[in-house]
């Protein structure tokens, strides 16, 4: 069996299927602008480009790698096994090449197309480490991390909690030293798990590999002498588990992994149970609150700090969003411009690329726009966290409530609208989307976990429409004659103390829907109305004497929506003002295409949502009927480009892992190829079917003849 299939793979590849290659060669010869261009405008430059293309070709010459697209046939013990060499290689290949920090994450987005255990490591543990240390810790955690000399986990969720982190129930009890000297200090603290919710539940390399943690527990001092204390709340403490030398974990842990989960089967979920657990009072994450040796508490100057860590992974999660929503797009693109349906209206013997029809464009297109969007929002997130990191080096906590609140909302948004995407992809790629090796699936159920992770999508909501009502009782109670300050100490809620987002449009034309300023417009009179609807009908229920708890939860559909508008507008805004940068400083043929994506976004938002903007009249019925042309007129324009946009996003058919998402378009070849290596086809199931299936066929007969 296998030297037929081996002959005949290989006259498979001897075919001429050129039809393929030669419809994306012919989409890619219509591009309007320099992929090269848009590509180095992605990277944020040219040598960036050439980095990560090098990092690329080392990373294509190693057969580790390239071995993973055939994943899907590997059990989950095969696939672990596999993820860790891949662990091992990448860091040898870092090491080897003295990567810098910006080369090593270009590495390991080449590499690492298996859902890695050590992602957290990467994306929650050394970040933490970096916000939370004081400069001590800092020096003596760090070096240990970034060379994987340790291994950690971010370990916050308990099997019966999870968003609600105040309610957290893991123990770390403070034991003071016996003495005063402070060079024997043997002052500790004692980690427990005091009952079987309070197992810690769900963290990424957890199950296996992590030698160490970032614990998140209740911070309990002695008070009024050893048996009573009091709890100061959730605080991070860094937490050796298992040994380093075999990883046998240490005595007063209890851990492993968790099972198979719906996707991510590699990421190695695990659980912990402390009973009793020892660790050193220089445990606490000491950057902002610390306990001496006595059990006297510095408190944090704001409770949030704590929990700090975590907005720099979400502003990660928007960054992931984008990655990944463009991967999807990427492959139904390309698979929609190779794959052929119905006449030619000139030639009734030629079939047409499936995106020629309209209704293919609008079900992709406008994720090539999404995705656009949520890597320029992915760029903006970056900035912000970088001047909320260095703000609160200096002390300064004034832009901490705002970051808190528009990553909760973005992390739940982006990941949501990626999620759908990637489905939406999976479905306009027809039945072949629905095969593990058109990638797709994969991409899907590895994803959606993100959802629930990190904050649960619907929770976070609550946290910036929260914020966006204490915005509007500053409006309310702030001197109207100092408006432009008002505005600065909004910062992107801005829009809720303008004045003129009052109006409605009145007197447009077709062609206004593709401005601007229309457009912007739209987004805020929207938010500023629901959240202030909102706002309002909450003041309105305690006014009529309902609880505040109860107010709020009837009100919660209301208030996730607030959260979505507003977090819209800023995804949009972040376009918009992305592409007047790109006005600036790239080709006018580059402008124009992404300001073709940006009204494309824009509108699609707009037409899903109509109902919003119906509502109270915004748009009259012949307006609607005015952004519905002009969002057709855009799928067309859009669609010549529509392979050269995808192609900018410039991942490898290793990262893609898709026999329809293929560079070179040979989709069918791809396909038949990966199921001749499929291992079941070599199965020796004969004695199965003569026990099971024989029976039935010799038993045919006796149907045949009967009566009935």
């Amino acid at each position: 069996y296998q030297r037929r299939v081996r002959d005949f793979t290989f006259k498979i590849k001897a075919m001429a299927l050129f039809v393929c290659n030669e419809l994306l060669i012919k989409e890619r010869a219509n591009a309007s602008f320099s992929v090269n261009e848009l590509m180095t405008l992605i990277d944020d430059g040219e040598d960036n480009t050439r980095i990560r293309k090098k990092i690329r070709e080392i990373v294509l010459k190693d057969s580790l790698f390239a071995d993973q697209q055939n994943r899907f046939f590997f059990s989950r013990e095969e696939r672990f096994k596999k993820v860790l060499q891949i662990i091992n290689r990448i860091q040898f290949y870092k090491q080897t090449y003295k990567m810098d920090f910006k080369n090593y994450i270009y590495l390991y987005q080449e590499a690492a197309i298996e859902s890695l255990p050590t992602t957290l490591h990467e994306i929650a543990f050394i970040p933490f480490l970096r916000t939370q240390c004081s400069p001590e810790q800092a020096n003596y955690w760090l070096p240990l991390a970034e060379n994987y000399a340790i291994i950690g986990a971010y370990v916050q969720t308990e099997m019966s909690h999870g968003s609600n982190i105040r309610k957290l129930q893991t123990e770390a009890r403070f034991y003071p030293a016996t003495n005063n000297n402070n060079a024997n200090d043997d002052s500790y603290f004692e980690l427990h798990t005091p009952n079987l919710g309070a197992i810690k539940w769900w963290p990424g390399g957890l199950g296996n590999i992590a030698s160490h943690a970032i614990v998140m527990a209740r911070l309990l001092l002695p008070q009024n002498g050893q048996n009573q204390f009091k709890d100061y709340g959730i605080h991070p403490f860094v937490v050796q588990l298992r040994s380093t030398e075999d990883l046998k974990p240490l005595s007063g842990v209890i851990i492993g992994d968790i099972g198979p989960t719906m996707g991510a089967q590699t990421v190695n979920n695990g659980f912990v149970r402390f009973d009793r657990f020892k660790i050193p009072r220089s445990a606490l994450l000491a950057k902002f609150s610390s306990v001496d040796q006595n059990g006297n508490y510095n408190r944090p100057p704001h409770d949030k700090l704590a929990y700090s860590g975590m907005l720099g992974v979400r502003s990660l999660l928007v960054q992931d969003a984008f990655s990944v929503l463009a991967k999807a797009a990427t492959i139904a693109t390309r698979y929609s411009c190779v794959r052929l349906q119905g006449d030619s209206p000139e030639n009734k013997e030629v079939e047409l690329p499936i995106l020629n029809y309209r209704l293919q464009q609008y079900r992709i297109l406008p994720h090539i726009a999404t995705a656009y969007a949520l890597f320029f929002t992915s760029k903006f997130m970056a900035q912000k966290q970088e001047n909320l990191n260095q703000s609160l080096t200096a002390g300064d906590l004034t832009l901490l409530a705002e970051s808190h609140a528009l990553s909760s909302g973005l992390k739940s948004l982006c990941t949501i609208l990626t999620a759908e995407g990637i489905d939406s992809c999976r479905l306009a790629c027809g039945g072949h989307g629905y095969l593990q090796s058109s990638g797709l699936p994969e991409l899907y159920i590895n994803y959606v976990g993100v959802l629930t992770a990190e904050g649960e999508n619907y929770l976070l909501t609550q946290q910036t429409t929260k914020y966006l009502f204490k915005c509007l009782q500053q409006i309310q109670s702030f001197d109207h004659n100092s408006k432009q300050k008002l505005k600065q100490l909004l910062g992107d809620a801005a829009y809720l103390a303008d004045d003129n987002q009052n109006d409605k449009p009145s007197q447009i034309k077709q062609i206004d829907f593709l401005c601007p300023k229309l457009q912007l417009q739209a987004y805020q009179y929207r938010a500023k109305r629901i959240i202030i609807q909102t706002a309002n009908e909450l003041q309105q229920q305690l006014t009529d004497g309902v609880s505040v708890t109860d107010a709020w939860n009837n009100l919660l559909i209301e208030i996730a929506h607030c959260s979505k508008v507003h977090c819209m507008l800023v995804i949009f805004q972040s376009f918009l003002n992305a592409v007047e940068n790109v006005r600036k400083n790239f080709s006018e043929s580059i402008y124009n295409v992404l300001k073709n994506l940006c009204d494309l976004f824009a509108l699609y938002h707009i037409q899903i949502t109509i109902a919003d903007f119906i509502a109270d009249d915004y748009f009259s019925t012949t307006q609607i009927q005015q952004l519905k042309y002009q969002l057709k007129q855009l799928l067309i324009k859009i669609r010549s480009n529509a392979v050269p946009l995808v192609d900018a996003f410039d991942f490898s058919d290793l990262q893609l892992s898709s026999c329809l998402g293929r560079y070179d378009g040979q989709v069918y070849e791809s396909l038949f190829t990966t199921t001749l290596i499929n291992p079941f086809n070599s199965l020796n199931l004969n004695s199965s079917i003569q026990q099971y299936i024989a029976p039935l066929y010799q038993n045919a007969p006796n149907f045949i003849n009967s009566k009935l």
